[in-house]
């Protein structure tokens, strides 16, 4: 049976330190949380929405809804008001795991860094912003300026999973094949497909 802990061998801190461009690596996925969560929020004001987050979050805490996600929370609530807000749901719900990811590197828990950081990025899928970030970083929208630029930085490297699972297995062959049970749980428990690519073994040869 597989054990969560198996991936917990060591801290974020810990193994961004075998990477040459730790600080890179680092400033990366902050600088990712931090900029997405701006656009996100802007987005939510733009839509007269900003409501949407707290709101949801509050509800979640209180455990109304046995604990799900915002984009189950959201359902629920818009559907049983008539009202449908898609993306608006998915942008609440970015903002809330965005500020999880911080919490669990800073706590240096790797299985739930990496297991959030793939939600944000289906996330961000779901919200369609292929359509919708063009225009709104085209100017056609209310959002700020700093937000737009931001993103545009953002958006040019939007993977999260990938600096870390790729600091995380890049130091040793046993730590790879703890990134590839991390990869069958994460499929097999939350249906996320990991792209083969991001988990190698010392050698490079594909582990899947």
């Amino acid at each position: 049976m597989f054990n969560k802990e198996e991936v917990k061998t060591e801290t974020l801190e810990e193994f961004f330190s075998g990477l040459k461009s730790i600080k890179t690596a680092k400033d990366h996925i902050f600088d990712y949380i931090d900029s997405s969560v701006t656009f996100f929020e802007d987005y939510l004001k733009e839509k007269e929405l900003p409501h949407i987050y707290p709101k949801c979050y509050e509800y979640e805490i209180e455990g109304s809804n046995g604990g799900a996600h915002l984009p189950e929370i959201l359902k629920y609530i818009t559907q049983d008001k008539g009202i449908k807000l898609q993306p608006e749901w998915y942008a609440a719900s970015f903002i809330q795991r965005a500020h999880e990811l911080r919490e669990w590197i800073e706590k240096g828990d790797i299985f739930e860094a990496v297991q959030c950081a793939l939600h944000l990025e289906k996330d961000r899928s779901d919200f369609n912003l292929s359509n919708l970030e063009p225009k709104i970083l085209a100017g056609k929208s209310r959002v700020s300026e700093a937000s737009k630029m931001k993103m545009k930085t953002a958006t040019k490297n939007q993977s999260l999973a990938k600096p870390i699972f790729n600091s995380f297995i890049e130091k040793d062959f046993s730590k790879s094949r703890a990134a590839l049970h991390t990869a069958k749980r994460l499929k097999k428990d939350h249906g996320i497909n990991v792209p083969k690519s991001t988990i190698l073994d010392w050698r490079g040869k594909k582990l899947i």
